[in-house]
């Protein structure tokens, strides 16, 4: 009696491509491995890499309890605590030394962050808008309170519009003030250039600000009055 052959399936080329995909993951770099406490950054880097595959849709069916159930375990969706500890963050970032942009992209990633753990169930459309208006507003106040004081002015005329601007249009004034202060007081030296000539006299005028960490901190402006470059002058400044 001859041995029966058991069929070759013709796509087992495929199959153990496939065997052998799956343990790519195995490769990932320890600072993307879930470990209890990254679940939001492990979770963004685990479906872009798996739509980079084309494979996102094994994640939503086949293994979707087990996202479902990794999800409760680990993403601390409704945590007390972490919003408390991301208020807390953002009530204590202040500019500083910072740029208007760099501060702005500071408080935008905490509320990023803020939006993961703090989730709202909407009845309707419209409550849903009411909340976004009012978080929009809670947020422009809280970029408005960490500015500079040299931004002030422009706090002011923020605040006292009938209705308060969005937070990117708010923090697009507060670039352009940034913008125009940064123009008006740049370092101008007028030590070569001679203003007003009469009679042989030369006047002068040299102007220096001087800054701290970026701020303007007094302006000195001095005059330079001399018949000729070999004669004796005269300065005044303060």
């Amino acid at each position: 009696m001859s041995a029966s052959k058991v069929p070759v399936s013709s796509n087992q080329p495929e199959e153990m491509n496939s065997a052998r995909k799956t343990g790519e993951l195995q490769n990932v770099r320890a600072s993307n491995r879930l470990n209890g406490k990254n679940y939001l950054k492990w979770s963004q880097f685990i479906r872009t890499y798996l739509k980079g595959k084309g494979r996102l849709s094994h994640l939503l069916r086949t293994a979707r309890e087990i996202w479902d159930y990794t999800r409760r375990t680990y993403s601390k969706a409704n945590n007390a605590a972490q919003v408390y500890e991301i208020k807390v963050k953002t009530a204590a970032t202040k500019q500083g030394d910072k740029s208007v942009t760099e501060y702005a992209s500071l408080l935008q990633n905490l509320w990023q962050e803020l939006d993961h753990y703090r989730v709202f169930e909407m009845k309707s459309p419209e409550d849903a808008a009411i909340l976004k208006k009012f978080i929009e507003k809670d947020r422009v106040y809280d970029f408005l309170a960490g500015l500079n004081p040299e931004f002030d002015q422009v706090r002011i005329q923020i605040l006292g519009k009938e209705e308060p601007p969005l937070l990117e249009e708010t923090i697009s004034l507060v670039r352009a003030e940034e913008s125009r202060r940064g123009v008006m007081l740049q370092p101008q030296t007028l030590d070569e250039q001679t203003i007003g000539k009469k009679e042989g006299v030369t006047l002068q005028c040299n102007i220096r600000v001087e800054k701290v960490n970026g701020r303007r901190t007094r302006t000195i402006f001095g005059v330079l009055i001399a018949k000729n470059r070999g004669t004796q002058g005269i300065s005044a400044g303060n």
